[in-house]
């Protein structure tokens, strides 16, 4: 079907930035999901696309009120746990360590922090978001795991925003050669085939939409693996 063959390439792609990246042989993943509910769907329901395609997870939903985002990290972390999925709870500090979820992702904003949050929770890992060089460079030095780079490509969410491109991305990704750099916004197959093309240098890529793409190929695959021929 037309959805299973956008899943396919999209993991065909994914597949190839991880075969072009310089970090191909650590233990990292080719994409990352952020979460977000009104455009995924329950997370219980696109969980089992993510495992397959070796996705770690960043638990975002912000919009969500606080005890019921409480509630739902929790219960993303169990599902996340039975998988071998690794969990990472993006602004709330206090929350990752809450639910044991093996990550916390910094918003731009709380990079400076990191440095000390890291000798206080030692076996924590932790991410963060930039959208500059100067972002970039304080994150690697603070000791982040991993850096989301971002706005890459236009994106539905938020148009008409300013996007950087390829070539800068790849001057981002060069100018802080030792962190590994995800690619997002505007992420999808095609934009990824752009990223390889230019030799962007990423670790991965990022997003929320494209989960929900590949999650709906996932779920489509299923149902036809379970028809009668």
């Amino acid at each position: 079907t037309k959805i299973q063959g956008l899943g396919w390439m999209l993991i065909a792609k994914l597949d190839g930035l991880r075969a072009a990246s310089a970090f191909r042989a650590q233990s990292l993943p080719a994409l990352v999901c952020l979460t977000d509910a009104p455009r995924q769907g329950p997370f219980g329901a696109i969980v089992d696309a993510l495992a397959a395609a070796g996705s770690w997870v960043i638990f975002r939903d912000y919009a969500m009120p606080p005890a019921e985002r409480a509630e739902a990290a929790a219960r993303a972390r169990e599902l996340c746990s039975a998988r071998g999925i690794t969990l990472f709870v993006a602004r709330d500090l206090d929350l990752a360590l809450r639910i044991g979820a093996e990550g916390f992702h910094c918003p731009q904003s709380l990079i400076p922090s990191m440095a000390s949050w890291r000798h206080a929770h030692p076996g924590l890992l932790f991410s963060a978001a930039c959208h500059d060089e100067d972002s970039l460079r304080q994150a690697c030095e603070a000791g982040a795991t991993f850096a989301l780079v971002s706005p890459v490509f236009p994106t539905r969410s938020h148009p008409g925003v300013h996007t950087m491109g390829t070539a800068h991305l790849r001057a981002l990704v060069q100018s802080v050669p030792s962190l590994p750099v995800y690619a997002m916004g505007g992420v999808t197959a095609r934009t990824m085939g752009e990223l390889i093309d230019a030799g962007s240098g990423v670790a991965g890529v990022a997003g929320i939409d494209l989960v929900a793409d590949l999650a709906g190929a996932h779920i489509a695959g299923e149902r036809l693996q379970g028809c009668e021929i």
